[in-house]
């Protein structure tokens, strides 16, 4: 199911979400990055704002017209919501002479992620592999994941910094979504919208939009294309895990240890790590 949503429409899938009792997460301006934050409607998305990314480089920059998600993506990710660096596992309390312990209550409640990248819409699918995909599962995670409706928006401006073409990430939402968006710019500010899930389809069904022309279709697929060519990096990845584990004393592990103080960082901010402290 496809349809066409105006820039305008966009208040109206926040209204559907919020109907649905979902908290909305999504990108906005602060703190001199575009960063995922809860948001009420979307004035607060970062309209008008691009990333300009290079090695150790991130800044904001305006854009010469109002994309709502005219950028590559955030310093942050969605791994802060499904998971926390900081997550309460169990309480106890003296109770007979002894104690009595209680598990913590999982989840956060029903999150909609709006502005999910398909580059992340793969990281996230590696967490629910490690996570719900085996014989033992991460309850928090697992509610966390299963409250989640994931809203994506395709790619239309990668950094230098991105590969995501060399992975089979991108540039365009291909699975693991309830809803997709491709952002239109030529002409009318507009949306090609299309469910990935049964619950996605209602949702668009209750927005409603117009039926995708010919040229609307052909304006996005020219999005993702032109995305494609702007990729700045490209990785080869044949034969990646065995080149890897043939290298594991090269002395560019050393190098990046040297410089190394030990903040975690790393774990934190990386979108496929489930290391865990």
């Amino acid at each position: 199911m496809a349809s066409i949503l105006q820039a305008g429409d966009l208040d109206s899938l926040f209204g559907a979400l919020r109907d649905r009792g979902y908290r909305v997460v999504g990108p906005t301006v602060r703190d001199g990055a575009i960063v995922y934050a809860d948001i009420e409607s979307a004035a607060a998305l970062p309209s008008g704002w691009t990333d300009e990314q290079a090695p150790a480089t991130y800044r904001l920059a305006r854009r010469d017209d109002e994309a709502l998600f005219g950028y590559a993506v955030g310093p942050h990710s969605w791994k802060a919501e499904l998971l926390p660096p900081s997550v309460r596992l169990w309480q106890a309390r003296r109770e007979n002479g002894g104690f009595a312990v209680e598990d913590e209550v999982t989840g956060t409640g029903p999150t909609a992620f709006l502005g999910v990248r398909p580059c992340e819409l793969s990281a996230i699918a590696i967490q629910d592999r490690v996570f719900v995909g085996g014989e033992h599962q991460d309850a928090d995670y697992a509610a966390r994941r299963a409250d989640a409706f994931l809203v994506a928006v395709d790619c239309g401006d990668p950094s230098e910094l991105c590969f995501c073409t060399g992975v089979g990430g991108g540039p365009e939402a291909r699975e693991n979504f309830d809803l997709a968006l491709t952002e239109l710019l030529d002409g009318t500010h507009r949306f090609l919208a299309r469910a990935g899930t049964d619950r996605g389809g209602e949702l668009l069904a209750e927005i409603g939009g117009e039926a995708p022309r010919e040229e609307d279709v052909a304006e996005a697929a020219g999005v993702h294309e032109r995305a494609r060519a702007r990729m700045g990096r490209t990785l080869d990845v044949h034969a990646l895990r065995d080149v890897l584990l043939a290298n594991l004393d090269h002395p560019r592990w050393d190098d990046v240890a040297s410089r190394c103080v030990a903040c975690a960082n790393c774990t934190l901010g990386c979108t496929t790590c489930f290391c865990t402290a």
